[in-house]
């Protein structure tokens, strides 16, 4: 017999082995089906030219789910698959991206996707006067010691956005002025 040229099963039993693995059965379940050890199964299949490469490990691998990286790439930046960011406009991915990293750089928790962020813009008819200005509209928080996320934010003027926030700073300052009580009791 010639070196590398398969040689095929001589037998029925062989023959059913060679099926069972090129259906990618691992070589220890075919070996507790037939009573056989595993080494013996592996020499089966590799005298009618079968391998971990071509049979078994290969059919298995090929048989899972190959989840496409660049989806994985899209579901951890915008929350959402390929197809429906695909449905987004590039300015509007843009505005999206530069939101997410302007509220996080400010300490607030993001917890809103790309599709969310939209649907809260197109809910609001807002979108096309979005951006800066006094009269320009943003997305706020109504709760501002929660997350963004649907159901906590609110789409207003700038002016109003500035206008809520002095309003909080003020509050905060109001209430850190508290007068210093010294007491003159001894401490046990």
């Amino acid at each position: 017999m010639a070196r590398g040229r398969p040689q095929f099963p001589s037998s029925v039993r062989d023959t059913a082995i060679c099926a069972l693995y090129r259906k990618g059965i691992t070589l220890k379940a075919i070996g507790q089906q037939f009573g056989l050890s595993y080494e013996a199964i592996r020499k089966i299949t590799a005298k009618a030219g079968l391998t971990k490469l071509n049979a078994g490990l290969a059919v298995r691998k090929a048989a899972k789910s190959v989840v496409d990286k660049s989806e994985i790439a899209c579901r951890r930046t915008y929350g959402c698959s390929l197809q429906e960011r695909a449905s987004v406009a590039d300015a509007e991915r843009r505005a999206f991206l530069h939101h997410r990293k302007n509220v996080r750089r400010s300490g607030a928790i993001w917890c809103l996707s790309l599709k969310e962020w939209r649907a809260v813009w197109l809910a609001s008819g807002k979108l096309d006067r979005r951006g800066p200005g006094a009269l320009g509209y943003g997305m706020t928080r109504i709760d501002f010691n929660g997350p963004m996320e649907v159901g906590n934010v609110e789409i207003v003027t700038n002016r109003e956005a500035v206008r809520r926030a002095r309003a909080r700073t003020v509050k905060k300052a109001s209430r850190g002025a508290r007068p210093m009580v010294i007491s003159t009791k001894a401490q046990p």
